[in-house]
């Protein structure tokens, strides 16, 4: 968000989180954060990569010296390093204006100079702005269980199908890392009673692997969601069960608990939906009883 100046002041990223605050002297020297009023909760000194500071110049990290289009702004005396080569600019109605270093004629809280060529200007009147920085973190939108075979309990049989389709939004991946690689269906985690994650109890490897299941198609589907946006991509993962033959004889139900898992490229973990309270239908039904038959298959 910027201020009537164009300062980006509060710095967001694509879901509208906070990721940084900055606030600047009249001239654009930028305050440093403290104990009090500019605290690092506040999200003051956080580093970002934006690099336009005061009214929009963008900062040379260097020499500390704004890009002024025509010259270079130096905030912390209030000038410029050189003169202004407009030389319309100067005007004898004004004699301030024969101040050829001066920055907006001394006015830094009314007027701004976006091209070093002019003695300044007051503001457009706009709506607050935006800079966004964009990163990879990806935002689950929905996941849907759909049986493709079931008893008349509403189980999955074995050699049943059942199918898993989740949608996402990611930016854009780096390092070859491609949008609809960067989630995967894992099975959820044991928990105890008090709801913490048991690892010594949980399934390792992929859901189709501990689970006894077989993976027997994935589609996806990418598009661009929206100018800079990323992507929105919705998979469809495929699954039957298997036979296990020490189960065969005995009526055998079980539920399997799975989890959807988006990983940056890098592959650290930024959004989880699991099984819990607020998810149970995030877990399969599945029955010993044989797949029926159907009359195209009987025939």
């Amino acid at each position: 968000m910027t201020d009537q100046l164009g300062s980006p002041r509060i710095i967001t990223d694509a879901f509208g989180d906070v990721v940084s605050r900055r606030d600047f002297m009249p001239f654009g020297e930028e305050l440093a954060p403290d104990t009090t009023f500019r605290t690092a909760a506040m999200k003051y000194g956080t580093g970002d990569n934006v690099r336009q500071k005061f009214t929009g110049y963008e900062r040379d990290d260097e020499t500390g010296l704004d890009f002024a289009e025509a010259r270079y702004y130096y905030n912390n005396h209030g000038r410029f390093t050189a003169v202004d080569p407009l030389l319309a600019s100067g005007k004898s109605a004004n004699p301030q204006t024969f101040n050829r270093y001066a920055y907006v004629m001394n006015r830094p809280l009314l007027l701004t100079d976006e091209t070093g060529l002019q003695s300044g200007r007051k503001p457009e009147k706009e709506d607050d702005k935006v800079i966004k920085v964009y990163t990879t973190d990806p935002k689950i939108l929905s996941v849907k269980t759909n049986y493709l075979d079931k008893t008349i309990y509403n189980d999955v049989p074995v050699g049943g199908r059942f199918e898993i389709t989740y949608t996402y939004i990611v930016n854009a991946g780096t390092d070859g890392k491609k949008p609809e690689d960067m989630a995967s269906i894992e099975p959820a985690p044991a928990r105890d009673s008090k709801g913490n994650i048991d690892e010594s109890k949980s399934p390792r490897g992929t859901l189709a692997d501990s689970q006894n299941l077989e993976k027997t198609k994935v589609e996806s589907e990418v598009t661009p969601n929206g100018k800079d946006e990323g992507f929105k991509v919705t998979k469809t993962e495929t699954f039957v069960v298997k036979d296990i033959p020490e189960r065969r004889g005995r009526d055998f139900n079980t539920a399997i608990n799975y989890q959807v898992v988006l990983r940056d490229p890098t592959g650290e973990v930024r959004r989880v939906v699991t099984t819990d309270r607020k998810n149970l239908d995030l877990a399969i039904s599945i029955s010993n009883a044989p797949r029926k038959k159907t009359k195209e298959e009987e025939e």
